[in-house]
C-alpha cells in the first residue's frame, strides 16, 4: 500500500493499492460519461522557465517543480485526466546514419517513472482527489516502412518506457499520435508485456478528402479492427491540424467498434506567426466543440495544440452543462 498526502487543499489522504481490482481504472466504466483531459504539458512547462524544448522529458528530473506546477494549473482548470510529458521519452534517438537506436538507460526509465509520479501527486491533490494519470507513449523518430527504425529496438525501448510509467503510478497507457499501424501495434504489444494497465491506442487522422485517414493511408475501420483484436481498452484519434474533422472520425470509430473513444482536439487551425505556431481559437469557441464530440460518441476529450488552461476550463464547463451522455 502506498499512501500519499494531498499536496494541495490540505489534510486529505488517498490510499492506492496496486493490483487491487477495486482501485483499478477501467475505461469501460466511463462509457456513459465524458471525461476531460489536459493537453501535452510541454508548452506550459516551457512557459514556466524550461529552456530546452527538445528535451522536455528531462524537465521532470532537473526541474520537477515546473512539471508539478504545469500539471496543477490544468487540474485546477477542470482536467480530470493528466497526460505525462513523455511522448518522446522512449530512449530512441536518431543516429548519424539516420537510423534510430535505443538508449534504454536508467535515466530513460527514471524520467518516465518520475513523470508519472509527479502527475500522480498533482491528480491526487486536485479538487476531487481522484484524478487520473495517463502515461503517454509516442511514435518513434523514424518510419518503420522506410526502415528508419528496427522492430526489436522499438519493442525493447517501449517496454522499458512503459514499465517506468506503470511503476510511477499511471492509471493507463495512452499510445498517441501514431501514423503507422505497425508501429502502433508494436507499442500496444510492448505495453501488454510491460504492465497490466488498460491500453488506449490512438492514431492521427488528418489526411484524405474528408481528413479521416492517416498519413500512411490507414482507415478508421482498419485501425479499430486491429486495435480491438490486440485487446486494447479504448481506441482514439487526434485530428492533428484538422480539429473540425475529429467528430467525423469519432463517429466512424463508434460505427466500427464498441470500445470507449479518446479524442484529442486542437484549439482551432494554427498559423505561423513570427516563427511559431499560434492557435487563435478562443476558450469559448473551444468549449463549443464538446457538443459535436459528445454526439459523435467521444468518452475522453483531450486538449490538443494550443489548448491552454482557459481552454480546458471552458471544455470542462461545457461538459458540466452537457451532463451524462443521453
Amino acid at each position: 500500500m502506498r499512501v500519499r498526502e494531498n499536496g494541495r487543499g490540505g489534510g486529505r489522504h488517498r490510499a492506492w493499492i496496486w493490483g487491487a481490482d477495486a482501485m483499478a481504472f477501467n475505461p469501460a466504466d466511463y462509457r456513459d460519461r465524458i471525461l476531460i483531459a489536459g493537453p501535452d504539458l510541454a508548452a506550459e512547462i516551457i512557459s514556466r522557465g524550461w529552456s530546452n524544448p527538445g528535451q522536455i522529458e528531462q524537465a521532470v528530473l532537473v526541474r520537477p517543480e515546473l512539471v508539478r506546477d504545469a500539471a496543477d494549473v490544468f487540474v485546477d482548470a477542470g482536467a480530470e485526466i493528466l497526460l505525462t510529458p513523455t511522448a518522446r521519452a522512449s530512449g530512441l534517438r536518431p543516429t548519424f546514419s539516420g537510423e534510430p537506436s535505443p538508449d534504454v538507460s536508467s535515466d530513460v526509465v527514471k524520467a518516465n517513472q518520475a513523470a508519472a509520479a509527479v502527475l500522480r501527486d498533482s491528480a491526487d491533490g486536485g479538487p476531487s482527489g481522484n484524478g487520473l494519470v495517463f502515461g503517454v507513449v509516442g511514435p518513434p523518430p523514424g518510419l518503420l516502412a522506410l526502415n528508419e527504425v528496427k522492430r526489436d529496438d522499438l519493442r525493447s525501448a517501449y517496454e522499458a518506457q512503459i514499465k517506468g510509467l506503470a511503476d510511477g503510478g499511471a492509471d493507463a497507457i495512452l499510445c498517441q499520435s501514431f501514423s503507422e499501424i505497425e508501429t502502433l501495434n508494436i507499442a500496444v504489444e510492448a505495453a501488454g508485456s510491460a504492465c497490466e494497465l488498460p491500453l488506449i491506442g490512438c492514431m492521427t487522422f488528418d489526411c484524405g478528402p474528408d481528413r479521416v485517414e492517416s498519413s500512411s493511408g490507414v482507415s478508421v475501420p482498419r485501425i479499430c479492427s486491429s486495435l480491438s483484436d490486440a485487446g486494447v481498452a479504448a481506441v482514439g484519434c487526434d485530428g492533428g491540424e484538422s480539429p473540425d474533422s475529429v467528430p467525423a472520425v469519432v463517429a466512424l470509430m463508434r460505427e466500427s467498434c464498441d470500445l470507449p473513444i479518446w479524442a484529442t482536439v486542437a484549439a482551432g487551425l494554427p498559423d505561423w506567426v513570427e516563427g511559431r505556431l499560434v492557435y487563435a481559437e478562443t476558450p469559448q469557441e473551444y468549449g463549443e466543440r464538446l457538443s459535436a464530440l459528445a454526439a459523435a460518441g467521444a468518452t475522453f476529450i483531450g486538449g490538443g495544440g494550443g489548448a491552454t488552461p482557459d481552454h480546458i476550463a471552458a471544455m470542462a464547463a461545457a461538459r458540466l452543462r452537457h451532463g451524462k451522455r443521453g
